[in-house]
């Protein structure tokens, strides 16, 4: 058995009397590291017993050990310490001095241990004394890593103890024999193209084998937050590259402390400068499954908190380190180091060594300073040692703009395609549905430019099996709650286009953001692409509209873009569905008007000249069955009765459009920005966001209807039902049901982004006039939800991907493989809520 102590650390040897404690020390350890307390007895000339000489014999030896510890000496203090009481001070001397503290337990049979004791000539202790000793260690054993104990080695047997062997090591963050050259890299943030073109700069290569060489020897450290704004997955495989070729060290930052905490599921360190929701988005893009996520947990685990370099004259912390906890180990160093205040201590500081962080403190670049300040939101800094030299590449260099490859090469987005994303791996496209959406965007669909994001559809939830209704809030309610959600956001339904806006703070950003050759002041488009208005200068009007709304309420400084992409709802329907109304459900309505007329007519006929003869109603195959005439009546007029309450319903979402002020735009989701995007936001915040847009412009701009249900709160469930009920008693489409966070991570993974709970009225809309009749009810009761389900989650996570790549200004090619892909998936799946399971 080995046992591995930290070099710089304090052993607290735990045991009975006669177990060979301090054998084992004299044997392992060398004599000037080991003090007990009769050894400080013995200093102070072997004073007779008293509570006076105890003392001063305990003040010595304490005295002793933490100047041992304050000098980083190894220290191992010998003595039974089977009582906590015993163990507590010398745990709180460590942590003063921020080291670790490991505990090795000399545990040997009660009989060895009374046969030792009695063979001792000098201080031998009754056997009852020993049986007490043994039982407390017993319980100690079960609390020692709890009291703060970094490592507990337990020895039973004699022969374990006498084939033990102690190796001492070096702590992580001790590195004083790596002389350098360095080149000390500040947070990169995910900007995958900055960081390829710095190591191009300072002259890393690839070598044939594929992995990466320094020159002269040189060698990387990261300074933290590798991941952040940008959000390029290929950072992660990237560094990986550089970890495996053994040209790089790393120290974690706030983002990688957090990623560390979510990906263990401990909640959030206080004070920690990085949002949950980006922490969450970073977690999807570089760990997107279990074994990603395994594997970078390790990899940030095993990051020291800090590292000391060159004989001591240069540290490397995130935060920075004040100069007494330099080459020591434990959490509030770490805390200190990686997301600590380090405003205190920074100040005064004049320590021997430079301290090189990223805590954004602006102290000096220069090497006349001993802190030295690489964090820079424009640029990716690094500091050459010993040269003391700084180097600093932009942080847009080597990333277009998204346009260079205008026109987009055919070839990247028709064939059979394999996407994958930070949501969901291998979401395939077959041949015919890319070509599918190939036609529609060339035919049908704006420059595709503009075309960055394309909304999933929603999923519905399974059948109600409540009387007469197909949908009700109970079933995704159950859905979110069985997968481990707590809290939801209720939103209006509204009865109207979807439609994404996008929307320039000046026009000069279509030309300068998007490649378009021409300024412009942003675009509203649908879900498939299509333009979603057809006059220019009403879209332009809209668009205005909501720019002076944004502007009012301080959007574009307070997220420091000049851009905004808005996914929502133009009202009514009827301004962009005029010709779907009047060629099919004025249609409908007109042609079932007439014909069941018809039959009344002559069904009410027969039944005056012949009230009590049967008829025969043909049946399939050529056979009839007597039909009651009176029944066949009351049918007609029951269907007459829905066909004319099916021309009422719709034509309540419509109304008469003369001008731009009488439509209306109600976003909800908040989906990108230069500086962000939608997982930094909850949507919550989303929602409140939108309610302030329409509080600055209520005439062009519709605020949303929402609440918050709580699913563990019978009360809020039920004002959440509640609320469902009165939107579709005043007409409304019915409810939106999402989680609070936008990737929406439960038990099984992820889960469906958002439901929707439609009333029947509505759903007379989607599935006919006669849809409320119980037999249709029943029918459609047995639909499959699977495919929309699946439908709903590959498009969100396609979406996400195609918002994502432009954001790190990807290739626009890039960007429309997976926009595209939305419209395939449409091209090649049938809406399982129109047609029943069988």
């Amino acid at each position: 058995m080995t046992i591995t102590i930290p070099e710089s650390s304090l052993v607290l040897l735990i045991g009975p009397h006669g177990a060979g404690k301090s054998t084992f020390a004299a044997r392992h350890f060398a004599n000037i590291d080991i003090l007990t307390a009769n050894h400080c007895r013995t200093l102070l000339g072997n004073p007779p017993p008293s509570d006076a000489r105890d003392a001063e014999v305990e003040a010595m030896h304490r005295t002793a050990v933490a100047s041992r510890l304050r000098l980083m000496q190894l220290t191992v203090v010998d003595d039974t310490h089977t009582y906590p009481e015993e163990r507590a001070p010398w745990l709180d001397l460590a942590r003063r001095y921020h080291l670790l503290a490991v505990a090795i337990v000399i545990d040997l049979p009660e009989r060895e241990c009374k046969r030792r004791n009695s063979a001792r000539s000098d201080r031998e202790v009754s056997n009852r004394v020993i049986h007490g000793q043994k039982v407390r260690i017993g319980r100690a054993l079960r609390t020692l890593r709890a009291e703060g104990f970094h490592a507990v080695h337990h020895l039973s047997s004699v022969e374990g103890l006498e084939q033990v062997r102690v190796v001492q090591t070096p702590l992580n963050v001790n590195r004083t024999d790596q002389r350098g050259p360095f080149d000390i890299v500040g947070p990169v943030r995910g900007r995958f193209h900055g960081l390829k073109q710095l190591l191009n700069e300072l002259g890393y290569v690839v070598d044939n084998d594929n992995k990466w060489q320094a020159p002269g020897h040189r060698l990387l450290v990261f300074l933290g937050d590798l991941f952040g704004d940008a959000d390029d997955p290929h950072v992660a495989a990237l560094i990986g590259q550089l970890f495996a070729s053994e040209v790089a060290l790393a120290v974690p930052g706030p983002t990688e402390v957090a990623l560390e905490h979510l990906l263990t599921g401990r909640p959030l360190p206080d004070g920690i400068p990085v949002a949950p929701s980006a922490i969450e988005s970073i977690a999807a893009r570089i760990a997107p499954d279990g074994l990603m996520a395994d594997r970078w947990l390790r990899q940030v685990s095993s990051w020291p908190s800090h590292l000391v370099l060159d004989k001591g004259a240069l540290v490397v912390a995130a935060r920075g380190l004040p100069e007494e906890m330099h080459g020591r180990v434990s959490q509030i160093v770490r805390h200190t180091a990686t997301i600590g205040d380090e405003s205190a201590w920074m100040d005064a500081y004049d320590g021997r060594a430079i301290v090189a962080h990223a805590a954004g403190q602006n102290r000096a670049y220069s090497a006349s300073g001993r802190l030295i300040d690489l964090s820079d939101s424009s640029a990716i800094v690094t500091w050459r040692w010993p040269e003391r030299e700084l180097h600093t590449v932009s942080k847009n260099v080597g990333r277009s703009v998204g346009t260079t490859d205008w026109p987009v090469p055919l070839r990247t987005v028709i064939g059979h395609h394999s996407i994958d994303t930070r949501l969901r791996r291998e979401i395939r496209i077959r041949p015919e549905a890319s070509a599918a959406a190939l036609e529609e965007v060339s035919r049908f669909g704006i420059d595709p430019r503009w075309l960055i994001y394309l909304p999933p559809t929603m999923a519905a939830p399974d059948p109600s099996d409540r009387d007469g209704l197909l949908e009700h809030p109970d079933e995704p309610l159950h859905y979110y709650r069985k997968r481990g959600f707590s809290t939801l956001i209720v939103e209006e339904k509204h009865m109207g286009s979807r439609g994404v806006a996008v929307v320039c703070r000046d026009p000069a950003v279509a030309q300068d953001r998007f490649g378009l050759p021409e300024p412009s002041d942003g675009i509203l488009y649908t879900r498939t692409g299509r333009p979603l208005l057809s006059d220019g200068a009403v879209e332009r009007d809209i668009l205005g509209r909501i720019r002076a709304g944004l502007d009012a309420i301080k959007f574009w400084s307070s997220f420091d873009t000049d851009w905004v992409l808005l996914d929502g709802e133009l009202l009514p329907w009827s301004a962009t569905s005029s010709r779907l109304i009047t060629e099919r459900y004025d249609g409908i309505a007109a042609v079932g008007q007439q014909a069941l007329g018809t039959a009344l007519q002559v069904a009410r006929q027969c039944q005056q000249r012949l009230p009590s003869t049967p008829l025969a109603r043909a049946q399939p195959g050529g056979s009839s069955r007597p039909t009651n005439i009176a029944a066949l009546v009351a049918e007609l007029e029951e269907r007459q009765r829905h066909l004319s309450e099916f021309s009422s319903i719709y034509q309540r979402y419509c109304w008469p459009v003369s001008s731009v002020d009488d439509l209306s735009f109600a976003p909800f989701h908040w989906l990108a920005w230069e500086s962000g995007w939608a997982p930094d936001l909850t949507h919550r915040q989303m929602m409140e966001l939108s309610d302030r847009l329409a509080a600055a412009v209520p005439s062009t701009v519709r605020a949303t209807r929402w609440r918050t249900c709580a699913l563990n709160d019978q009360q809020s469930v039920a004002e959440a039902i509640q609320f469902w009920e009165e939107l579709i008693a005043e007409g409304g489409e019915g409810i939106v049901l999402k989680p609070e966070s936008f990737i929406p991570r439960g038990r099984n993974g992820l889960a469906q982004p958002a439901m929707k709970v439609r009333g029947a009225e509505f759903l007379t809309i989607n599935y006919g006039p006669e849809y409320r009749r119980p037999q249709h009810v029943a029918s459609l009761r047995g639909r499959k939800s699977s495919m929309q389900r699946s439908l709903a989650i590959r498009q969100f996570a396609l979406g996400l991907e195609a918002i994502e790549r432009f954001r790190r200004r990807a290739p626009l090619h890039e960007t429309h493989v997976a926009a595209f892909g939305c419209i395939a998936l449409d091209a090649s799946s049938v809406d399982p809520t129109i047609l029943p399971a069988h």
